[in-house]
């Protein structure tokens, strides 16, 4: 597929005129390069959040992330695209499966951004990095703990600015404004809170039981 513009910058300041065109062609175009990079990010934060540096060496957290980046990626964005389809319609919206996949897939292009910054703390730290202690373990440096809150601070404006996009391209798609696209994801928000505690109830009850 050509493109008369570059996607992967355009859908930066341009996010509705640039999910119309991709989907106007070929709404599936790079769906598995952008699961990828997505899932690659998500599992460094899990292998993070489970401190598998506490088990893994650097090279084996890293070799396991790029395995499980493209399943990982595939699954929750073509999961969630379904989830935001099914409650678009309960706000009327009017677009496709694909449609919806490929807005939520392309506002993953900054992702990029924070998988720099990840590669760069790994690099830097190591397998410290994925320990259960981190950042604690460096409070006492105080350029590297400059350099990490910088780093979150980078991440926390990318997550925004990735908000604001998926909310336009999300009216695109939608054929709605971007306050009924935040509606939409509002609806999106509670129906993933409701599932994450009801399998915690469950999980909880087969414990105590």
């Amino acid at each position: 597929m050509q493109l008369d513009f570059n996607p992967y910058l355009n859908i930066w300041i341009r996010p509705r005129q640039t999910i119309r065109a991709i989907v106007d062609q070929n709404a599936r175009y790079r769906f598995l390069l952008l699961s990828g990079l997505y899932g690659f990010v998500s599992m460094m934060q899990i292998a993070q959040i489970f401190s598998l540096g506490n088990t893994f060496s650097t090279l084996a957290i890293l070799i396991i992330c790029l395995i499980l980046a493209l399943p990982v990626g595939m699954v929750v964005l073509s999961l969630g695209s379904l989830l935001v389809l099914w409650l678009g319609k309960l706000v009327k919206g009017k677009a496709t499966y694909l449609e919806v996949r490929a807005a939520l897939s392309w506002t993953k292009v900054p992702v990029i951004v924070t998988l720099v910054v990840w590669l760069i703390f790994t690099g830097m730290f190591g397998r410290d990095f994925y320990m259960h202690d981190f950042p604690s373990n460096i409070s006492n440096v105080t350029e590297y703990l400059h350099l990490f809150q910088g780093g979150m601070f980078i991440e926390l404006a990318v997550g925004i600015w990735s908000l604001i996009i998926f909310l336009k391209a999300l009216g695109e798609v939608q054929r709605f404004s971007a306050w009924m696209a935040l509606l939409n994801v509002v609806l999106l928000m509670i129906a993933v809170g409701i599932i994450y505690y009801f399998l915690i109830w469950i999980l909880y009850t087969g414990i105590q039981s």
